[in-house]
């Protein structure tokens, strides 16, 4: 899912930190809708993830790396800007 996510996608995971670190539940709540969608489009049509998959605990531990490596990447483009 890593090598297929675009801005479009990291938009989404913006969204999702700045609602966490603005204590925003509501945006939170929202951005986290959207980013579970995103993350099954990438999963089922560019990753070619079985609907059936989805619900296991290994697709949710790949689902759970992967956003910890795209918030990764986010933190580290934003550090970059600094210098």
């Amino acid at each position: 899912m890593l090598e297929h996510t675009t801005s479009d996608e990291e938009s989404v995971f913006k969204d999702v930190m700045v609602a966490a670190l603005n204590d925003d539940s509501g945006a939170l709540k929202v951005s986290l809708e959207q980013l579970s969608a995103v993350m099954m489009g990438l999963a089922l049509e560019k990753c070619e993830v079985a609907l059936s998959a989805l619900a296991t605990p290994q697709f949710q531990a790949a689902a759970g790396l992967y956003g910890q490596q795209v918030g990764e990447k986010l933190m580290q483009k934003a550090f970059e800007k600094l210098n």
